[in-house]
């Protein structure tokens, strides 16, 4: 029997992959599906799949895409002339919609059926959305229509009502970190964890944080605020924390990552949990220096801390605050 490529080739969403794979069998496939997910979940991946999979001339439905076919190496190559790609980056206009419905009624050249991608519909302007919908009700008999979006709440209830709605989901983090490093090799492996730990197991975000070295020194800056917590030094937090003054943002994803390092601790120090934030060197330098108790106290530090920026708090004012209390719950 054939592998099938949908199985080997995407990752994770197991329960997804086998529900796409009974629709590809029996010709159960609907006239039009919607993926939906955050960006780096791989959508654009599997609609490729799902596309080579409609087309794929393997005998056994259940193998298909198969990877090996001709049409399979036109479709996984980006070359087959019955898949067109339509993608919205922006905005997805009512001109987009036009020029491809121009094109719905032209017959498949080599498959058994026209292949629609529709990649970023959560960017469909109204009108867009408008325009789509007589052809998501009165559907040609050889088209199939393959829609990515963010989330399927930026669509109109009329064009949700007529299309199957499925969710990809991110990885489970060891799943994650683990196809992250056989993707990276020449990365540091700690690294990596971080990486898929920080991306809540989000696979692109993750390989993109990877390349980028303002993430890296991301990173080390929250590592360094991490040293710091046990000493107790006021003004060095202070100065850990000034780079943040002007970004509120950055100061809220810095006390995330600072709150997952503390609930790692706490965990190591109660003798037990898996660890979440792939910092397993750090996390257990840290549990030498703190107790539990203090590691309780400055998780609750860091929950009031976001709230305070959630309220609107200035960041100047966030760090003061922050520096002081974190220092407070260390003497405590």
């Amino acid at each position: 029997m054939a592998t099938n490529r949908l199985l080997t080739d995407f990752y994770g969403n197991e329960p997804l992959k086998e529900t796409l794979t009974r629709m590809l069998m029996g010709g159960r496939f609907p006239h039009a599906l919607l993926l939906e997910g955050a960006e780096g979940l791989g959508k654009r991946t599997l609609a490729g799949l799902l596309a080579a999979a409609l087309l794929c001339l393997d005998p056994d439905e259940g193998a298909r895409p198969c990877g090996h076919c001709a049409a399979c190496h036109k479709s996984l190559g980006g070359g087959h002339p019955d898949i067109h790609r339509v993608a919205g980056e922006r905005s997805f206009g009512i001109g987009l919609v036009r020029r491809m419905r121009e094109e719905l009624d032209v017959l498949p050249g080599e498959g058994r059926c026209a292949v629609w991608v529709l990649e970023n519909v959560h960017t469909m302007t109204p009108q867009a959305q408008n325009a789509l919908l007589k052809s998501l009700e009165e559907p040609p008999a050889s088209v199939r229509f393959i829609l990515t979006a963010s989330s399927r709440d930026a669509l109109l209830d009329t064009i949700r009502s007529r299309v199957i709605t499925l969710t990809v989901r991110p990885l489970e983090g060891a799943l994650c970190a683990g196809i992250l490093a056989r993707l990276e090799p020449e990365k540091d492996p700690e690294v990596v964890q971080q990486a898929a730990a920080a991306a809540s197991g989000n696979l692109g975000i993750a390989r993109k944080s990877l390349a980028d070295d303002d993430f890296i020194r991301w990173l080390e800056s929250v590592a360094a605020i991490a040293e710091a917590v046990p000493g107790g030094y006021e003004y060095e937090l202070m100065r850990l924390l000034a780079p943040y003054e002007r970004d509120r943002e950055g100061l809220s994803r810095t006390l995330d990552r600072l709150t997952l390092l503390l609930r790692d601790v706490a965990a190591r120090k109660a003798g037990g949990g898996a660890m979440l934030s792939g910092a397993d060197r750090l996390t257990e330098k840290l549990a030498g220096r703190l107790s539990l108790d203090g590691c309780m106290r400055l998780l609750a530090v860091c929950r009031e801390g976001q709230e305070r920026l959630e309220n609107n708090l200035s960041g100047a004012l966030a760090i003061s605050w922050l520096s002081a209390r974190l220092r407070e719950a260390i003497l405590l």
